[in-house]
């Protein structure tokens, strides 16, 4: 063909003839404009070949669809391709999938690689996924197996203060929000390495802080400074049909403090109204000491820091089955804490003593102590006294008197008149009486010829 100009005027048909415009344009030359262009003329090719080339026109515009054929929009080397709408236009996908990263999609919108959404402006756009439907809004799947950290979700923030939002998950109700679970910066702004996070519910429209869990780990409920590892301020903590474990160190400690020191510090343990034999409160400790005597439990009551009082639940003798046991109960006196009362495997109940003889059960032991000296109303004193490297059972009633009640005191009778001889003494206002019971049975014997005392050996 000629290289020149070919022209027509009104309708005309070519047929079975190649037409070659070899790397020109088609015009209407009627109205040579961009507009007129763009309507009157159409890149468009009936074969199945399509157009394989469109790269002359810097500007091509359609006046209907634009039919690829199942082929590719392939953009020059290492060059974009953008979809830019005329004004507020909308790019719509209407059918079929959108697909970036891969050519073998599974849903609507696949993505083989990392997503950045931006807004525009952050003060004033918001990224959102809207949820007309009732299944869940966004879900996380890791379907790489050798990957041990499942889904998650991963926030990147970088503030340059102190105790400043890094991220947060905030939840609202119809429009109101209700709740907020907020990652803030630390104190080392200088390595930005330590964060805290923040709960928040509301009540009536205002969001509070609930609860923190600090840098260090210190949890605070009710408050913004713990302190310490847990602290409840002024928070009920309930768990129904489970347990609360804290798994601490030797060295650290589970605290119930008070800080106005205008009320008394109460551990309350209540049980649902009812009767029968399993309304009942348990409070349940486990250890698996070794040793006999070993500590299972211990309560220790201090008075500013100095320990005042412990009562002591301990392992018994029987380390083989583990399955006796010990109470002990302990007082300090000018900071010195002994053990005052001990309740011993065999049920005996020793008052400053732990020691019983051989074979005892369910006995009362009583150490040798100081000898009151003054005789309080509505009561008497029962006590043990070291009296001559020998320990008496003494009791001393309301009005003052001592008596010894065990062993017979025979200190002013010149000592027993006969073997298993018992005796009465007492003391009161300085003054002392003893009388040898025995010698005065014996006496009444004499007298009216009647036996009164009767001996048995009761070895035979």
């Amino acid at each position: 063909m000629k290289v020149g100009i070919l022209r027509i005027d009104g309708d005309s048909i070519i047929l079975d003839t190649n037409f070659d415009l070899n790397f020109n344009k088609l015009i209407n030359v009627d109205t040579p404009t961009v507009s007129g262009d763009g309507v009157n003329k159409a890149y468009v090719d009936a074969q199945s070949g399509g157009i394989s080339n469109v790269v002359e026109d810097l500007t091509p515009q359609l006046g209907g669809d634009l039919d690829i054929n199942g082929k590719k929009i392939v953009s020059v080397s290492n060059g974009n391709i953008e979809i830019v709408p005329n004004g507020t236009g909308d790019i719509v996908v209407s059918n079929g999938n959108f697909i970036i990263g891969t050519s073998v999609p599974s849903e609507k919108l696949q993505v083989d690689g990392s997503i950045l959404i931006r807004p525009d402006a952050e003060s004033t756009r918001t990224t959102k996924i809207t949820n007309l439907g009732t299944e869940p809004l966004l879900q996380l799947i890791n379907t790489n197996v050798a990957n041990q950290r499942g889904g998650f979700i991963e926030f990147d923030g970088n503030t340059g203060s102190v105790g400043s939002f890094i991220s947060s998950i905030d939840t609202r109700w119809h429009g109101t929000l209700v709740s907020r679970i907020g990652f803030l910066s630390g104190s080392d702004t200088a390595n930005k390495d330590d964060g805290k996070i923040l709960f928040y519910t509301a009540s009536a429209g205002s969001v509070l802080e609930r609860m923190r869990i600090e840098t260090d780990g210190s949890i605070g409920f009710g408050t913004s400074n713990p302190g310490t590892a847990y602290f409840f301020n002024g928070k009920d903590i309930r768990i129904d049909g489970g347990f609360l474990g804290l798994d601490v160190t030797p060295t650290s400690h589970f605290h119930i403090m008070e800080t106005s020191n205008t009320t008394p510090i109460q551990l309350f343990f209540e049980h649902a109204s009812g009767s029968g034999a399993n309304r009942r409160i348990e409070f349940i400790t486990d250890a698996n000491p070794s040793l006999d005597n070993d500590i299972l439990f211990d309560i220790d009551s201090r008075w500013n820091g100095t320990t005042v009082g412990n009562i002591r639940i301990l392992a018994g003798n029987d380390t083989g089955n583990k399955d006796n046991g010990q109470i002990r109960f302990y007082t300090a006196s000018a900071g010195s804490t002994l053990e005052r009362i001990m309740i011993d495997e065999e049920g005996n109940f020793g008052i400053g003593t732990s020691i019983f003889g051989t074979a005892a059960a369910g006995i009362i032991g009583i150490g040798n102590g100081t000898a009151p000296t003054t005789s309080p109303a509505n009561m008497i004193q029962l006590y043990s006294e070291d009296v001559s490297a020998s320990s008496e059972l003494k009791v001393r009633d309301e009005a003052g008197n001592i008596t010894v009640l065990s062993p017979h005191n025979f200190s002013l009778t010149n000592g027993p008149s006969e073997e298993m001889a018992w005796s009465y003494y007492s003391e009161r206002n300085g003054k002392a009486i003893n009388v040898d019971m025995l010698k005065l049975a014996r006496v009444i014997e004499n007298l009216s010829g009647e036996k009164l005392v009767n001996i048995k050996n009761i070895m035979e």
